[in-house]
């Protein structure tokens, strides 16, 4: 019975080995990229798949001979990235993977296995999905070492975006703040610092009380941008009255206490709890294109009354809030691009905006909520400095990638 089996499955492959060797026939080399190579059927899946995207705005997407050749831009770009990512020894573990597969199924609402089955009611095979999700970590973890990492915000870049940008009162902004070191020779000088800390905080005694006899030195009034780099950390978020938690040096254990406040250290703002979707000329778009697909998307959703988080995740080319619907959580709007910020200002709270465009591209934004509340500087701070840091991302990594594009050996052959 076996071996009845055994023959029966060498006739299937036999039988098949024509059609599989037609298919492989017709497949050909379109590009050679340094040692690797693309194959037609690569560009032909990709472009099946950009065409399924926009099967309900087929109009908007250019001549197909034009955009097989932006596919293949694209796919060689793949290509290096994720050579230059091997060659740098960066490697994506099955743990990884997984995490990366079960977020994924989980954005969609649904279970890794549910997931699964999805895929393959639709005729698409898993172990495909999980090579492409791995290639891609690896091309992420090659951006973040290449790029992110060599990316600095500077504190003067910060304080010049909070005064054009937010507020012009920060600049006003004053600690008066006093000091107490335990020198890094005295036993248990950690110790003896936390304690200091404790005695302040928990038993609101006197910081001259507190520090035992050792000197308290006055540091006067600072505004944030002027205090010693080791201070700046240890004051943050701290109120009047507060003592910060012992921190070190190599001259000993430190605490610093907050006397006073003075200036614009909290003002009362409104943030919005907003989503959106941004499209930009990516898929080979022009953008005029671009804009009739964000017009579409949006009469979609207010009028066809499709669901927001659902073509946000489909259509959105802001990766990072594509994969929660679009939402950009609580910010005050000055945090954004001018644009932006005006049009969220503008719209009333459950309302969506029509179409507006930015540097980015064209936004679709649902204003979700408004609330009032206390917006600290050091909060500011850390919001500017997320912000100027993915606008200095968004201009280094086409340099990076056009820098490793131009080291590469590329020979193009017919499509």
């Amino acid at each position: 019975m076996m071996m009845r089996k055994v023959l029966i499955a060498c006739c299937l492959i036999l039988l098949a080995m024509p059609a599989l060797a037609e298919r492989q026939l017709m497949d050909r080399v379109i590009a050679v990229v340094n040692n690797d190579v693309i194959l037609h059927s690569q560009l032909m899946e990709r472009l099946t798949e950009i065409q399924a995207r926009y099967a309900n705005n087929p109009g908007i997407l250019p001549p197909e001979d034009d955009l097989k050749q932006q596919i293949l831009d694209t796919l060689i770009m793949e290509q290096v990235q994720l050579q230059r990512a091997r060659s740098a020894g960066i490697s994506v573990t099955d743990a990884e993977l997984n995490r990366a597969m079960t977020r994924i199924a989980s954005n969609n609402n649904q279970t890794l296995e549910g997931f699964q089955q999805q895929l393959a009611s639709q005729g698409v095979d898993y172990a495909m999905v999980r090579r492409q999700i791995r290639q891609d970590l690896q091309i992420q973890q090659a951006q973040e070492r290449f790029v992110a990492r060599r990316i600095q915000v500077t504190d003067s870049e910060v304080r010049q975006y909070l005064q054009t940008q937010v507020s012009s009162a920060l600049e006003d902004i004053e600690y008066r703040l006093f000091h107490v070191l335990v020198p890094a020779d005295e036993t248990d000088a950690r110790d003896l610092a936390q304690t200091i800390s404790d005695r302040v905080n928990q038993e609101d005694m006197d910081l001259e009380a507190a520090a035992s006899g050792r000197t308290v030195q006055d540091l006067g009034w600072r505004d944030p941008d002027s205090l010693p780099s080791l201070l700046r950390e240890p004051v943050r978020g701290l109120l009047t009255g507060d003592a910060s938690a012992p921190f070190e040096s190599p001259n000993g254990w430190h605490v610093v206490y907050m006397a006073d406040q003075s200036g614009a250290t909290a003002q009362q703002i409104t943030e919005y709890r907003t989503r959106h979707i941004l499209i930009n000329e990516s898929d080979g778009l022009s953008q005029q294109a671009a804009r009739e697909l964000a017009q579409s998307l949006y009469e979609r959703i207010t009028e066809g009354g499709e669901s927001f988080s659902d073509l946000a995740r489909e259509y959105s080319k802001d990766s990072g809030s594509a994969r929660r619907g679009g939402d950009l959580g609580w910010n005050s709007a000055g945090v954004f691009v001018p644009e932006f910020a005006e049009t969220i200002r503008n719209t009333p709270v459950n309302s969506i905006a029509e179409p507006f465009r930015s540097a980015f591209g064209w936004h679709i934004v649902e204003v979700r909520g408004a609330r009032e509340a206390d917006e600290t500087f050091d909060n500011l701070r850390q919001q500017v400095q997320q912000i100027l840091f993915e606008q200095k991302y968004a201009e280094a990594l086409p340099r990076w990638q056009q820098e490793i594009k131009n080291n590469a050996y590329i020979s193009i052959r017919e499509l």
